[in-house]
């Protein structure tokens, strides 16, 4: 047995030599007061430090800590570097595309004409989400209120011209029958390439409508066939940025139009 332990200190001074440890014996027994007297005996003289703890085992928090701390560390800097790209991606906007989309919002109001939205996907959500907002009246009075739609909310419609016509007459086929010259459509899409909203605002072209397209990536064929557009500066696949900018753009056009509009109730009320 010494032979035994002489060997394993000589390893132990090589391995371990400086080090505190603590072993934890979980038992009662005989057998592990020898087994912890032995490993005492054997780093003895290595210049390490160990302790004899009897019962549960200790559980080393500061391990969980850290990686906690590590992961809240990767969240700060993606968190950060996101919002710094999203920043950059609202600076590189051309304003004048959007000040003209107020604008043609604004005409088209003015003359009771329609405006119908279209998207899928997160587009299609987007598109729900700019008729809510324009829908929502904030003035006590009809000559603000828009004649809006998404058409992305009636799923029936939507599914059953896919369904008996194709994907690519989804929209084109609910436009049919409602859209009148001088109606406003609205289409959203990240690559610009979606068929049925492609296909859609070529109609809307055909029966004298006025048409835009909110677009990012390379813009594909929906800001070539669309007469205006707002494009968002991403790059391809950067679907989170695409997004949230369509829904920052909502927010900003239809919290700006609610402005003019009040300052018009009140030149009219001080007049």
């Amino acid at each position: 047995m010494e032979g035994e332990e002489k060997k394993d200190k000589a390893e132990a001074v090589e391995i371990l030599g400086g080090s505190s440890y603590q072993l934890v014996c979980e038992g009662q027994s005989a057998d592990d007061s020898t087994s912890a007297e032995r490993t005492l005996r054997i780093l003895e003289g290595t210049g390490s430090a160990l302790t004899i703890v009897r019962g549960e085992a200790v559980t080393d928090s500061s391990s969980e800590e850290s990686c906690e701390d590590t992961f809240q560390e990767r969240f700060t800097q993606f968190y950060e570097k996101y919002t710094r790209g999203l920043q950059m991606v609202l600076l590189e906007m051309d304003l004048s595309q959007i000040g003209e989309l107020a604008n043609a919002l604004i005409d088209t109001r003015a003359r009771r004409a329609r405006i119908y939205v279209i998207g899928n996907g997160g587009s299609a959500a987007a598109a729900s989400h700019i008729a809510a907002d324009f829908s929502n009246v904030k003035h006590d009075n009809d000559r603000f209120a828009f004649r809006i739609t998404s058409l992305a909310d009636n799923v029936a419609a939507f599914s059953a011209a896919s369904n008996d016509f194709g994907y690519e007459s989804g929209f084109v086929n609910p436009l049919r029958g409602r859209l009148d010259p001088g109606d406003l459509v609205i289409a959203i899409s990240s690559s610009g390439n979606s068929r049925n909203v492609v296909d859609a605002l070529q109609y809307a072209n055909s029966q004298g409508a006025s048409t835009w397209a909110i677009v990012g990536f390379t813009g594909g064929a929906l800001e070539q066939c669309a007469e205006h557009s707002v494009y968002i500066p991403t790059a391809v696949g950067q679907y989170g940025f695409m997004e949230d900018v369509t829904s920052i753009l909502n927010h900003i056009l239809s919290i700006f139009i609610y402005e003019e509009d009040s300052k018009s109730t009140m030149l009219k009320e001080d007049a």
